[in-house]
């Protein structure tokens, strides 16, 4: 008898196998797939988690799960980090610290320019980071709720390139420093950014993306640090700019409350007195680039900390974002100085951020010639009063002649009061008029012009202006020391010295000019001339420094020339009279002979 034994389980083994197969075609071909999982709101989404591990994945498997098999569909990836990470580049003219969370800048140093304490310049705004706003930030005008997920999420990063290793990497010549940061939440947002930092310079290069995150944009993050707001003055305001088609357009934070768009810039960024950043948006052929700016609203501490009961002072800085449209490809940023010959140099019209007014065609000259006569004198204060002396010595002749036709007027004073003594009281027109007849032709018998003392003085104005602005926008002047007490050309004189000394001057200046009307209307308007001095003073105080040497300085060579012509004059006018004494006893002894 056979052993039927072996048969049997081969034909078990057959049915068991046979019956796997039909579950699984009728599992793959009658089953539906099961639905799938809802997605969140991006503002109700959770913060992203790293991916576990394998033996996490065990680990926090439930008992009784089976492993995934091959035939599953698999979970979209998750991508980030565990722990907030930086990254510190050093460069030649730059030092920036990143933070993974958010893919976003916390610090940007400028070696080469100081604090008023004297250390390293940090252009991020602290009062900003406290505010959470911060450079390269993710910004949204309808998508705030993805925006705030954005620069929360703790993004893996990449770090290539330069010197060193880790977080500490130094930019080199053939090697810039490039770090990516990554992140995705497995429902469908992804986001990437890359910036790129050379080892020279102070421009770097951003690319941006983020996919399933509606109406995002990357911002250059709120205000810049540069002057705390005790400080803060019309002189050092804080601006959104951008640069375009109309030209350079600026907006204050109190113009931005309600946020202004701008499409197709060539640059777009925000800016303090002496400092700025912008998207240079033509160097990728962004064409179609959008612009955001807005206000942002910050709290700054109290301007006098030490006072008891201080409170902190509210304010608001501008901010500027472009859209990710723009950062496709990758767009150049620039943080620096707002140094006129610097930024001619980088191209972009960027040079137009230093804002000389209408007369800048005449300010850019004066500029040139003042950081030449600096570079051979080694102290701007001593270069103002230089340039300030060309200039009077320039216009000498016209203020001569200028001076010297109201000291003629001057000594016509007598006549005309008689002239206007015959026509007082008469209103008859065309008595008046004759009367102006006789003045008039009384200038032309004397030699003088009625206008020889506004004409050119008329003729300086556009000079004045120009240096005016010039000192008033140039970063030259910042923490630029001049002696003894003036140790920063940019701020106003802690004593009030040199303001006093020019109200002093322009009063001494105001007594030795001729009067030269003696009508009774313009005689009253040169009595409230008489309190320019008081109200130029007032101004003055607490304008910088550097604006208040060179109005001093040709205030006292205005004197000085002043004096010269009065005694010119007087000479002139004691010759005149000897002459006609000389004239009589001549005539007196002819007559006697």
């Amino acid at each position: 008898m056979h052993n039927d034994e072996p048969r049997m389980e081969l034909r078990a083994l057959v049915a068991v196998i046979l019956s796997m197969a039909v579950l699984a075609g009728y599992q793959y071909f009658f089953v539906p797939a099961p639905p799938p999982e809802e997605t969140l709101p991006a503002a109700e989404m959770p913060l992203p988690e790293a991916a576990p591990s394998g033996d996490q994945q065990a680990a926090t498997r439930p008992p009784n799960e089976a492993p995934v098999g091959a035939a599953a569909v698999a979970p979209a990836a998750t991508l980030g980090a565990t722990e907030e990470t930086q990254v510190t580049v050093t460069a030649e003219d730059y030092r920036v610290t990143l933070t993974n969370r958010g893919a976003r800048v916390t610090s940007m140093v400028l070696p080469g320019y100081r604090d008023d304490e004297g250390g390293e310049l940090d252009l991020v705004s602290e009062p900003a980071a406290d505010a959470g706003r911060l450079p390269f930030e993710w910004v949204s005008p309808t998508n705030a709720a993805g925006a705030s997920r954005l620069n929360a999420a703790l993004f893996a990063v990449d770090v290539s390139g330069g010197s060193g290793f880790g977080g500490e990497r130094t930019a080199m010549p053939e090697s810039p420093v490039v770090v990516r940061y990554e992140w995705a939440d497995g429902n469908g947002v992804r986001a990437t950014k890359e910036i790129v930092f050379p080892a020279t310079g102070n421009i770097v290069e951003v690319i941006a993306s983020a996919d399933g995150a509606a109406d995002m944009y990357v911002g250059l993050g709120a205000g810049l640090d540069e002057v705390p707001i005790g400080l803060r003055n019309a002189y050092l305001a804080e601006n959104a700019m951008v640069f375009g088609s109309a030209g350079l357009e600026k907006w204050s934070a109190g113009d931005l409350e309600s946020g202004v768009t701008i499409d197709g810039p060539l640059w777009a960024g925000v800016e303090s007195h002496y400092f700025m950043g912008a998207f240079l948006l033509d160097t990728n052929g962004a064409a179609a680039s959008r612009v955001a700016l807005s206000s942002v609203a910050v709290v700054l501490p109290p301007d006098d900390e030490e006072e008891e009961g201080a409170a902190p002072v509210d304010h608001s800085v501008p901010a500027a974002a472009v859209s990710l449209a723009a950062l496709s490809e990758p767009v150049s940023v620039y943080f620096g100085p707002k140094k006129y010959d610097y930024l001619a140099n980088i191209g972009h019209s960027l040079q137009r951020a230093v804002d000389f007014g209408m007369w800048g065609f005449v300010s850019r000259p004066l500029l040139f010639v003042l950081n030449t006569i600096d570079s051979l004198v080694r102290n701007y204060g001593l270069a103002i009063m230089l340039l300030t002396a060309l200039l009077r010595l320039a216009f000498w002749p016209l203020n001569q002649k200028a001076m010297t036709s109201m000291r003629k007027t001057q000594k016509l004073q007598p006549q005309m009061a008689a002239i206007r003594g015959k026509y007082k009281g008469v209103k008859d027109l065309e008595k008046r008029q004759k009367m102006n007849e006789e003045v008039m032709a009384l200038y032309k018998r004397e030699g003088v012009s009625p206008l020889g003392g506004c004409l050119p003085m008329l003729a300086q104005i556009p000079i004045l202006f120009s240096f005016y602005a010039l000192l008033s926008v140039a970063i030259e002047l910042r923490q630029a020391p001049f002696l003894l007490w003036v140790t920063d050309l940019s701020r106003h004189d802690p004593y009030l010295v040199l303001p006093l000394l020019m109200g002093g001057s322009m009063l001494v200046q105001q007594r030795l000019t001729p009067q030269a009307s003696a009508d009774p209307q313009q005689a009253s308007m040169m009595r409230m001339m008489r309190l320019m001095p008081i109200f130029f003073t007032v101004m003055f105080l607490y304008v910088p420094s550097g604006l208040v040497l060179y109005w001093l300085v040709n205030n006292l060579l205005g004197i000085g020339q002043q004096l010269y012509v009065n005694r010119s004059m007087d000479r002139q006018l004691q010759a005149e009279k000897a002459a006609k004494k000389a004239a009589k006893k001549s005539e007196k002894r002819q007559r006697g002979n």
